[in-house]
């Protein structure tokens, strides 16, 4: 890409970042692809040659996954878009299931354990994008009606395997929600916390 056609499509992304974050709350649900769309750019945004950038097809598979997923589990969707980034950064070889997390973690939401355990029982196609987003939403929505209906005590019970308590969780609880919060309002990306 030249400088100019990196410029340009810089200019498409926030005005499209600009308009989607003005939509309304109950947007259409192209609308709220859209989002998920936009998010997915602006958090792929230095790599201009990353499949989610290059091929529309993929994003909107991905989005769409994301969106039906959100929506069968009541989770922000932005939310998840957020997650699934951190967890797995969108990559084809790790959605594809060639390559597993550091501690054999799986798909969009890197689950194991008794999260992939109870995917699998629930009835999750593991090995599809659709599938994967409804079992970490799925297992999101679950954790966080065990921990008395937070989110933000589901989200520490997903991240640990055990705790409702976000001090347990740590950097990865406050990412997460600091990740969410700038997608919801169009602010700079944090970056991701060092993993010690």
């Amino acid at each position: 890409m030249n400088a100019f056609s990196k410029s340009r499509w810089l200019l498409l992304v926030v005005l499209l970042a600009s308009w989607v974050s003005n939509a309304a709350v109950g947007d259409t649900p192209e609308a709220a692809l859209s989002k998920i769309e936009v998010a997915m750019i602006r958090l792929k945004q230095p790599y201009v040659d990353d499949p989610i950038i290059a091929d529309a097809a993929y994003r909107r598979e991905i989005a769409e996954a994301t969106f039906a997923a959100a929506s069968e589990s009541n989770v922000p969707a932005l939310f998840l878009t957020g997650l699934f980034y951190r967890e797995s950064s969108f990559r084809k070889a790790v959605l594809e299931g060639r390559r597993l997390g550091r501690l054999k973690e799986h798909g969009l939401g890197q689950l194991n354990g008794v999260a992939k355990w109870w995917c699998q029982k629930s009835g999750f196609d593991l090995k599809t994008i659709n599938g994967q987003a409804r079992c970490s939403a799925g297992w999101l929505a679950r954790c966080r009606n065990e921990c008395d209906g937070s989110l933000e005590q589901g989200f520490a019970r997903y991240a640990t395997g055990r705790s409702c308590s976000p001090q347990f969780a740590g950097d990865t609880h406050k990412d997460r929600f600091a990740l969410w919060r700038a997608l919801e309002n169009g602010t700079t990306i944090p970056k991701p916390p060092r993993h010690k």
